[in-house]
């Protein structure tokens, strides 16, 4: 039987390929405990390198997989100098592993001096450290010019992460035959790609979910209030005057202003299946499953009210301070006659209702074909 954990030993050449490799091995006992024997793998990082080329990470991004001790396997940027080089001492084990096994952090590379945002994980069961990173100053000038990056970033630590864990837990446990350990492996991964997919799914700026997570949870509400025959209730709110504050305060102060508001929006959520996003610029929403249409109106008051007791002092806004128009809508879908936009649609024209009424308002829009009601609005000041 096997005993002991895996040793992943420093990269070599193979003395008949001279291919660069990792020797992966493990101690076999025999039943009474004595010495039966070593199982060795070797893997080659040929391999490796070509596919780290594939993902994009930039001009100044890095990858590495090294052994637990601190021992670099490979690196991307390639240079074989690095191989097996010792940077036990480098930040992300001296500073960051002791203290959590998986992380993010943004840290100046002791390599090659680059500041990069690093995202790094102690493989479960295995003596392997992966970590993934961006330079600094590209994702900074890329997040300014568009905010998808984010789910680049993310996407790109699921599929690196994912592969690493899978190839080395399935090197190893092919040669083991044990069906075991391939299970436990697999239930890692599962959990590292869930993690990973919920920060993918958050907006940087107010920390609410974003447009993607909405678009896809959306959908899924939809789809159980058609089989439940159940109410979706929406709240959709826009910053009043909120070009004219950037103008006015500067747009460090306008994203101050959204990171407010967001908490405001978040706090609205009482129920675990409620989800608060950030739908583009300065709009927010907040999708209430099992809610009639008064429900999400009083919600969205409550928002309303909430955002004008900040004092965001702003005097491009008559009333001296940053208020919100809120649309709301709620409607039961019907099998085959409805689809999900049609809610959003609603709240839409509820929003623009409010816009036109004045601002600072809370409006409503009932859908015209159901049933004992017409096409209205209600609205809060």
């Amino acid at each position: 039987m096997l005993t002991a954990a895996p040793h992943v030993g420093p990269p070599v050449r193979s003395k008949s390929t001279g291919d660069w490799i990792v020797t992966v091995s493990r101690r076999i006992n025999l039943s009474d405990g004595s010495f039966g024997g070593v199982v060795l793998a070797t893997i080659n990082m040929q391999y490796f390198r070509e596919f780290y080329e594939r993902f994009a990470i930039g001009e100044h991004g890095a990858i590495f997989i090294a052994s637990g001790n601190g021992i670099l396997l490979l690196r991307r940027p390639f240079d074989e100098s690095y191989l097996g080089r010792d940077i036990s001492k480098l930040p992300v084990f001296h500073d960051y592993l002791p203290k959590s096994p998986v992380g993010t952090a943004v840290i100046k590379s002791g390599v090659d001096g680059v500041t990069r945002i690093n995202s790094y994980r102690r493989i479960s069961g295995y003596p392997l450290v992966v970590s993934a990173a961006f330079s600094q100053d590209e994702v900074l000038a890329e997040w300014r010019l568009d905010a998808v990056l984010q789910n680049a970033v993310g996407g790109v630590l699921v599929l690196l992460i994912a592969f690493i864990g899978y190839r080395v837990v399935r090197q190893i446990d092919l040669r083991e035959k044990s069906e075991a350990g391939l299970l436990e492996a697999r239930n890692e991964l599962e959990l590292i790609n869930e993690t990973l997919a919920r920060l993918a799914n958050q907006d940087g700026l107010t920390g609410l979910a974003n447009r993607r997570h909405f678009d896809q949870s959306l959908s899924a509400e939809f789809s159980r209030a058609q089989r439940e025959d159940s109410a979706l209730g929406l709240v959709l709110l826009d910053v009043d005057f909120f070009k004219q504050y950037n103008d006015i305060y500067g747009h460090v102060a306008g994203d101050e202003c959204l990171r407010k508001i967001g908490k405001v929006v978040a706090y609205s959520m009482r129920r675990p299946g409620d989800l608060a996003a950030r739908y583009g610029g300065e709009e927010m929403v907040v999708l209430l499953p099992g809610t009639d249409l008064a429900g999400a109106l009083a919600v969205a008051e409550g928002v309303r009210q909430a955002v004008q007791s900040l004092g965001i002092a702003h005097s491009g806004n008559l009333l001296g301070v940053v208020t919100v128009s809120i649309g709301v809508a709620s409607l039961t879908p019907v099998h085959l006659k409805n689809e999900a936009v049609e809610l959003v649609e609603l709240a839409d024209k509820a929003l623009y209702k409010a816009k036109d009424a004045g601002r600072n308002q809370v409006c409503s829009q009932a859908p015209s074909w159901s049933t004992g009601q017409a096409e209205n609005m209600f609205a809060f000041r």
